[in-house]
């Protein structure tokens, strides 16, 4: 549902829905191996629905799943402010680096305008999507642990 609102033929800045995600699916997860799957998925997605490099944002989306996940197992607690926190740096940190290596290294002469009008827009919708987002993957982590069988009930 992220990837297609985020490929939505609109006029106006649409938030990275998959980046939060990601960070929130890494900080339910049990390990950093699937915390960085998930990561991989999400930045696959978010390279396709925005037309980058494919991998682009894989990579960070992997680094900044790893490290949430080792982040909110050994230091910090999984609640709406932390995460917001969180997700809010890394979401910054991702619309400078995009549009580092999108517009300002290639001296598009409109560049201000577009950190202006895009970029600082797509950081704070980011930012904000993550209080919508946090409480649906809460409700769905909560759904697939109540629901969760080992092998053994599998196979009776």
């Amino acid at each position: 549902m992220a990837f297609a609102i985020q490929t939505l033929n609109t006029d106006f800045v649409k938030p990275l829905i998959l980046l939060p995600i990601a960070v929130v699916y890494a900080i339910n997860e049990d390990g950093e191996f699937r915390a960085a799957g998930g990561g991989i998925i999400c930045g696959l997605l978010l390279d396709n629905s925005m037309g980058t490099f494919f991998g682009y944002s894989a990579v960070f989306l992997v680094i900044f799943s790893v490290f949430s996940s080792l982040l909110f197992f050994y230091l910090l607690r999984p609640n709406i402010g932390s995460v917001f926190l969180i997700t809010m740096g890394y979401s910054f940190i991702y619309c400078i680096i995009h549009y580092f290596f999108y517009y300002y290294v290639w001296g598009y002469e409109s560049g201000n305008m577009l950190f202006m009008e895009y970029t600082l827009p797509c950081f704070c919708y980011t930012s904000m999507s993550t209080l919508a987002v946090y409480p649906i993957m809460r409700l769905i982590n909560r759904l697939r642990i109540k629901n969760d069988v080992t092998i053994k009930e599998m196979y009776k």
